[in-house]
């Protein structure tokens, strides 16, 4: 029925620019997805209305009893169903964008509380890198403290205010700033040494 329509002689009618025209300015307005569906739902509902009153007095099966006002309502009507599920489209891709970004939120939020310095931190990942328990992040083979750096700042809060460039510094083992003294506290065994044999 429709394809019939879009090929009548009536498609050019003012009725239809002029509808077409409003709903396509309403619907480029700086307002929410919600409100343009809700627009179209209602201006849909307000054709249907007038498309039943057409229907119940004409044969609709013959193209011909229908005016150019009416063959232009027939078109609102497709363009209107296809806007509304289109923004339904983007309204649910929105929503799924805020909840990525929302678990996103709380995994930034929610991170370990270091309550000693950051010097005494990176000297213990730096122990615990070199007895075998963790890998340093590599590029092109080279240990890359800005990488290392960058994975710990995301995971972990600091009680001592320090920066992120500061702590790729302490994670260097030739710029870590921890006294000799305070080193030869921290005692960590070698992996291998306390890990079990495989038989």
């Amino acid at each position: 029925m429709i394809e019939k329509l879009k090929n009548h002689a009536g498609l050019n009618t003012s009725f239809y620019k002029n509808n077409h025209e409003k709903v396509s300015k309403y619907l480029c307005k700086r307002i929410s997805t919600e409100k343009k569906i809700k627009f179209l739902e209602s201006y849909n509902l307000q054709l249907l209305k007038k498309q039943i009153y057409w229907e119940n007095g004409k044969n609709v099966a013959d193209t011909n009893s229908f005016n150019s006002d009416e063959i232009a309502n027939e078109l609102l009507l497709e363009f209107v169903q296809k806007q509304i599920n289109t923004y339904k489209i983007i309204l649910k891709g929105e929503s799924d964008h805020t909840e990525v970004n929302t678990n996103q939120n709380k995994m930034e939020v929610e991170k370990l509380k270091w309550l000693g310095t950051p010097s005494q931190f990176a000297y213990i990942l730096l122990e615990l890198a070199k007895k075998g328990f963790i890998e340093i992040p590599a590029t092109s083979g080279e240990a890359s403290y800005s990488r290392f750096a960058k994975v710990c700042w995301e995971l972990i809060s600091f009680k001592e205010a320090t920066t992120q460039e500061n702590l790729k510094k302490e994670l260097n083992p030739n710029k870590n700033t921890l006294s000799d003294g305070v080193r030869a506290k921290f005692t960590i065994p070698q992996i291998n040494e306390i890990s079990k044999k495989k038989k």
